[in-house]
């Protein structure tokens, strides 16, 4: 999941790349994981945190291969596709 919202004064505020993160305000932060995309995007994400900056990023890594592996080792054909 590509988003991340910020609480302030009763308030939900949803960004969905990047955001200064503000002392006053609380935040909760989901990158999402790796497989079951949500919102479509099958790269990895996580979270960087630099000063008072954070920001969503992706990887990309080979489906493919993870799907050969995740059958080798018997793993629910729902959770492969």
């Amino acid at each position: 999941m590509d988003s991340f919202a910020v609480t302030a004064s009763d308030r939900i505020i949803f960004h969905h790349t990047h955001t200064e993160i503000n002392k006053k305000s609380r935040y909760i932060v989901n990158a999402g994981s790796v497989g079951q995309p949500r919102d479509g995007i099958p790269d990895a994400a996580y979270v960087l945190f630099r000063g008072n900056k954070v920001e969503i990023r992706r990887v990309s890594y080979d489906i493919v291969l993870t799907q050969k592996k995740m059958r080798e080792a018997r793993l629910p054909e729902t959770l492969i596709e």
